[in-house]
């Protein structure tokens, strides 16, 4: 992900979510020396990305968006895939996601994320709460243990 991807990113943030991030939300995370971002791109265009932060020893999803129009093409499942095949020295990963939002939750459970907390009323627009979601990782697959 780069400068040059952000229009493309806000136009799939806009429609996908009710409390969309800023381009300067953006601009933000770039700058981040922790944070891995990554597009998924078909023909030229940005259909879909996901951020995420390594921090110590925890891969944090932090936003992951598919435009409407490329959904149920394993684009979701990719981005995350990729982004946890990249997470040298991690124990586990986490990420919060909107209790009503079935075919997201569905996806990380397919993943091995498990439900292992509530933020009530996280979604402050609409008072939904999130559901903290957790993969722990193999031991054998944690560098830094071995």
């Amino acid at each position: 992900m780069g400068m040059e991807d952000l229009d493309s990113i806000l136009a799939i943030e806009a429609v996908c979510f009710s409390s969309p991030w800023s381009w300067n939300h953006f601009k933000q995370e770039l700058a981040k020396t922790y944070g891995r971002l990554r597009v998924a791109v078909i023909q030229n265009q940005v259909v879909g990305y996901i951020i995420a932060w390594l921090i110590d020893d925890e891969l944090h999803i932090a936003n992951l968006a598919v435009h409407p129009d490329f959904r149920s093409h394993g684009i979701g499942e990719a981005l995350v895939k990729n982004m946890l095949g990249n997470r040298t020295g991690c124990v586990l990963a986490t990420l919060e996601v909107r209790e009503g939002n079935t075919s997201a939750r569905q996806l990380y459970e397919k993943l091995g994320f498990s439900i292992v907390g509530v933020r009530k009323k996280y979604y402050e627009a609409e008072g939904e709460d999130a559901l903290i979601m957790t993969k722990y990782f193999d031991q054998a697959d944690v560098a830094f243990l071995q």
